[in-house]
């Protein structure tokens, strides 16, 4: 597990206890009074043989964000009972654990349980089947979180965005604080996007038709009739005809 001593970030980690050991086992052990601790995107899976998933034994602040935590044989989460220890848990899957919650001084919010917890929107699945039918497989360890899970959009990231914004595996979480997912893995359908709500399809403004400019007709210049000149017939002089002189007869 973990052991942290002053300011801790844990970020998209995955931890399980394999094989039985005589000593009490925990996923982190967090115990230092001027411990400040931020985890987030993180799976603590109790595999044979757990008996805390995330125990605080003394601290100044831990806040807890998008963690899956099951199969702890003592308590999910254990707080101590007194003491001025500020634990937070958000957007988180605890179930399956003997007990998901310790007594003691702790804030839970928009996170699912198989107990029933106080606060902020949390939300109860009775048994270890039902969560189990909320992932696509985890038995097999895979916690992703199947299409209309209970833990689909039921988270809140209006403080954790300050944070992270992505989960376990990289994928971008919601940009609408209310969308959340709860637990380490953010929904990703099969086209790759973590929102199935339809994008409309946009409607194309229509295209105006260019009114074509009117191309003038030609006006042809006006091709001038040809008005020949007027040939003037010739009219010949008359030839006047020969007056024969009169040839006077010889006189004896």
């Amino acid at each position: 597990g973990v052991a942290a001593d002053n300011h801790l970030t844990i970020d998209s980690c995955r931890f399980q206890i394999k094989g039985a050991e005589p000593a009490s086992q925990d996923g982190m052990y967090i115990n230092d009074g001027d411990a400040i601790v931020d985890i987030y995107n993180t799976i603590i899976d109790g595999g044979v043989d757990m008996d805390y998933g995330i125990n605080v034994g003394d601290c100044t602040t831990v806040d807890i964000w998008n963690c899956t935590i099951r199969g702890a044989k003592v308590d999910g989460i254990a707080v101590p009972s007194s003491g001025d220890d500020l634990v937070t848990v958000t957007n988180c899957a605890v179930y399956d654990n003997t007990d998901d919650y310790d007594t003691g001084v702790i804030t839970v919010s928009y996170s699912g349980s198989d107990d029933v917890q106080a606060g902020t929107a949390n939300f109860q699945l009775n048994n270890a089947d039902d969560w189990d039918a909320e992932f696509e497989d985890s038995s097999g360890g895979n916690f992703e979180i199947k299409a209309g899970s209970a833990l689909f959009e039921a988270g809140n990231g209006a403080d954790a965005k300050a944070i992270f914004t992505d989960d376990i595996d990289g994928t971008e979480r919601s940009a609408v604080d209310l969308d959340w997912d709860v637990g380490a893995f953010e929904f990703e359908d099969v086209g790759g996007t973590n929102t199935p709500s339809q994008t409309p399809s946009a409607t194309p403004s229509a295209t105006p038709s260019a009114t074509p400019s009117a191309t003038p007709s030609a006006t042809p210049s006006q091709t001038p009739t040809h008005t020949p000149s007027q040939t003037p017939t010739h009219t010949p002089s008359q030839t006047p005809s020969a007056t024969p002189s009169a040839t006077p007869s010889q006189t004896p």
